[in-house]
């Protein structure tokens, strides 16, 4: 061996020597980080909660671990272990968890059957009735003190109410709505003013101004986009619904509950009131698409992280998104040195088109809390996981928790951040409308011809022609629905009689144990819907013929 080829094999030697020698370092350091966290985690000496949800959005795990530390510092035989899923991963790791038995004490509620379907979330979460109506003891010298838990919230805790089981089986622990996000010094460059749209036409007219804007300014090439959204077209046209349709209640609200239920929007399209031939919905559609013109080609396409890098970067006019993505919007314009101001979607004013279609904005005061969390049922710290619960949802807590992630408290008396303040529910408004996605199968042909047509694929009569069709099919359309809607009655109804029957079991054995307040209310539902008659009364007037069976 020469010398040259001895200078190379020792190379080689001491390249192998290092890569192993870095190997085992990085083995070495993952299995040290891996018993500090065990280690971190399984304190012997401390009772361990664990929660997991699936909130990754800027602030939300730090305003959680705030409120934690908080919490701990009162209960120091106590530690809570937050657990953070993506959401991409969410359903399928907490079906897994729950399966297995080896779920956190603490779920966000969502994202799985097995969690929001009445016969698994009875099998595997707690019913919290009997807690909800007990005072807050972490209210203790504040106006709530003393006032009963679901009490304390701005939804009443309708937000943790499942009505087909007459209980409460999760705490809500924030409200959600959704703004315009509008950068001002954009619009200000575009249109000469810094001022926010007011109506529907004044937005189409700052969005061609915007778009012309882009087109016509050197060194721009036509980026700048006037509307984005972080979730296709749902942002942009869902806050219209309500002002469009609110009028077809008086038509519709059969059973005077202030909403436009499946079967009764499905009568209204039959009798010709809301039908794809009717005025207002042509409108409303016509309006929509002429909105989602403003946005970019493709617009489905885009995701929300695409669309609140472009509206972060100043590339948009608008943004369409909620309350949980403000934090994150802010910072990036704050980097990008722009002005954000919030607004709701403008309706179209006297004298614009569709203007008569109107009846006003939507209210907001009847949205349910959001964020919401329940106890798994084979925890065997139920009572710790409870008092968490009560602690997150206090005034201190659930205030804690809002101001530093940015996001709306649904707790009376706890104060919102500044940011929040305008995504404070509005009490005023409408809060009933049409129902298009007239039961699973004829949604899912909703959803996508609809979005050929907004974004240009399609006719407004291309697409009302074949949603028509599916509303219309003897086999998967709207008679279909009513069936399914019937049938899910009836077999809630038979859920009930089992809980009326356990109830009445308890109260043999433990006089006192349960809630009469409870077993009155499912007694009266089981009586007014009759196994589900009532929907069979109403499809069998407007249909003129008896429930199909499927």
């Amino acid at each position: 061996m020469n010398a040259i080829s001895r200078l190379r094999y020792r190379g080689e030697v001491n390249r192998s020597v290092i890569g192993v020698v870095l190997l085992i370092g990085t083995v070495l350091a993952s299995l040290a980080l891996v018993i500090k966290n065990v280690r971190a985690i399984e304190r012997p000496t401390k009772t361990t909660i664990r929660l997991c949800h699936w909130q990754l959005e800027a602030g939300y795990r730090d305003a959680m671990s705030a409120v934690i530390a908080e919490y701990e510092k009162l209960h120091p035989d106590i530690q809570i272990v937050q657990m953070p899923v993506t959401e991409k991963v969410y359903t399928q790791w907490i079906n897994t968890q729950l399966i297995s038995g080896t779920a956190p004490d603490i779920c966000e509620m969502g994202k799985s059957n097995l969690i929001e379907k009445d016969e698994y979330t009875v099998r595997f979460f707690i019913s919290l009735g009997e807690e909800v109506v007990k005072p807050n003891p972490y209210n203790a010298g504040t106006p709530l003190e003393g006032v009963m838990w679901k009490e304390t919230f701005r939804d009443g805790m309708r937000g943790g109410f499942r009505d087909t089981l007459q209980d409460y089986y999760s705490v809500p622990t924030t409200s959600v709505s959704m703004r315009m996000f509008c950068n001002m010094d954009l619009i200000k460059k575009a249109t000469g003013l810094a001022k926010i749209p007011q109506t529907m036409g004044e937005l189409i007219k700052v969005c061609e101004q915007v778009r012309k804007y882009s087109l016509e300014t050197p060194g721009i090439g036509g980026r700048i986009i006037p509307i984005v959204s972080c979730y296709g077209a749902s942002p942009v046209i869902s806050p219209y619904l309500v002002p469009f349709t609110a009028k077809l209640e008086s038509d519709l609200d059969l059973d005077l509950d202030g909403q436009n239920s499946t079967i009764e929007s499905y009568r209204g399209m039959i009798k010709g009131v809301a039908s794809a031939d009717a005025p207002v919905i042509r409108a409303y559609w016509t309006a929509m698409k002429q909105l989602c013109d403003q946005m970019q080609q493709g617009f489905s396409s885009m995701d929300r992280q695409q669309a609140q890098f472009q509206f972060s970067n100043g590339n948009a006019a608008f943004l369409a998104t909620g309350s949980w993505d403000a934090a994150g919007t802010y910072l990036g314009a704050k980097i990008q040195g722009f002005e954000i101001q919030l607004a709701d979607w403008p309706l179209p004013g006297p004298g614009e088109p569709y203007h008569q279609y109107i009846a006003g904005r939507a209210n907001e005061a009847a949205s349910k809390g959001s964020g919401a969390y329940g106890v798994y049922k084979s925890t065997p710290r139920r009572a710790e996981a409870l008092d968490f619960l009560r602690y997150l949802t206090s005034v201190k807590g659930n205030e804690m928790l809002n101001r530093i992630s940015d996001w709306p408290p649904i707790v009376i008396g706890s104060e919102p951040s500044d940011i929040m303040k305008s995504f404070m529910p509005d009490p005023v408004g409408y809060t009933s409308s049409l129902k298009f996605g007239i039961g699973s199968r004829v949604g899912s042909v909703l959803d996508a011809e609809s979005i050929s047509y907004l974004q240009g694929e399609k006719t407004l009569d291309e697409f009302l022609s074949t949603y028509n069709q599916a509303l219309n099919d003897p086999r998967s359309g709207g008679d279909w629905a009513c069936w399914k809607d019937f049938d899910q009655r009836w077999r809630d109804c038979r859920n009930q009689e089992r809980l009326l029957a356990r109830d009445e079991a308890i109260e043999l054995m433990q006089p006192g144990a349960f809630s009469s307040e409870r077993y009155r209310r499912t007694v009266l539902q089981q009586l007014r819907r009759n196994n589900g008659a009532d929907f069979q009364y109403q499809f069998e007037l407007f249909r003129g013929k008896p429930m199909p069976m499927f």
